[in-house]
Formats: structure tokens, sequence, C-alpha cells
């Protein structure tokens, strides 16, 4: 399970991978992914982050790649910007304690330093993409697909039906770490 553009870059360069059954759909209405800075940050739009530091979960990944598209259509130079990889379980104490100006983070954890106040949202950069996309997937080499096909159909079966019941009792699944 990666995100879409990771795969694409690693398919890109050679390894035979193959998407088996899609994973998130990013929905702009469902705030899934936001760009937070502390709650007393100086920072209030786009031009503010200029040569301050923004934590990512990967490096040219798609929360840069998100926050990048962002930057450029508000007019702020990329150049301008320092982005820094970290695992979004740290990016709330990391902006608390201000060794990074701001972070992409998302759920579980975006709501749950929201609710606790812990930081605030500056905005919404995957929305820069598109309002609705597929963000990750689940995927699998194309040799071990191709000798294995029962068992990659059975799984995205199992997956789809996942997705269906996770969104039709979102109250009861949302709660699953």
């Amino acid at each position: 399970h990666s995100n879409v553009l990771s795969i694409a870059t690693a398919h890109d360069r050679g390894l035979p991978l193959v998407l088996i059954a899609p994973g998130n759909l990013f929905v702009a209405r469902l705030h899934q992914t936001a760009l937070v800075v502390a709650l007393n940050s100086p920072i209030q739009n786009a031009h503010d982050l200029a040569g301050k530091t923004i934590a990512v979960n990967g490096l040219k990944s798609i929360t840069e790649i998100a926050t990048d598209a962002w930057l450029e259509q508000q007019g702020v130079s990329l150049a301008a910007v320092k982005f820094v990889d970290m695992p979004f379980s740290t990016m709330t104490d990391a902006i608390v304690h201000g060794r990074v100006d701001a972070a992409i983070t998302a759920e579980p954890e975006f709501d749950d330093a929201l609710a606790k106040k812990l930081y605030r949202v500056l905005s919404y950069p995957y929305e820069a993409i598109q309002p609705q996309f597929m963000s990750t997937c689940w995927f699998a080499s194309a040799p071990w697909v191709k000798a294995h096909p029962d068992l990659v159909r059975a799984y995205a079966n199992v997956m789809a039906q996942t997705a269906i019941y996770a969104n039709k009792n979102q109250a009861q699944t949302g709660k699953i770490p």
C-alpha cells in the first residue's frame, strides 16, 4: 500500500509494479489532509512560509507535490521553503515544540490534534491538485500478480467490500487505528 505518485515513480524507474486495488480516495470536502501550523504561529498565509520549514511524510511524495502546487498557486517560489521528511505520527510534536514551522498532516493524527487545539489549519493543499483523486492504492509486482491471479482477484474483492462497509459505517470504522 502506498501513494499513487510513489508507485508511479517506482514503475517509471523500472520496477514492475501494478495496481491491484484502490486505497484512499481524496475528497476535498472531507478535509482528510491539511497544512497546519502552531496555534501561536505568526504564519497566516502562503507568503509567510518563505524561509520556513515544512514537514512532509516523504520528500517528493504526494504531500510535497500537493504543497508545491498550492504554494505555486499562491505565487510563492518553491525555492523559498525547505521541506523535511517526517512520519505523520511525529508531526504534531514537531509543530508544538517548534522544530518545524508547518506540516502536512493526515488522519488519524489530524482530527485528534485539531480537536485538542494543538495546531491550526493554514490550508488544504491536496485541493490544489484536484477536488477528488485516488491518493493511495494497493500494489504488487507484475510477476507475482501473473503467478497468483486468483489471489489478486480475491484480495481486490475483499478490499472493495471493506471500502463499502467502512464508508457506510464511518462512525465505527473511523475509530480503528
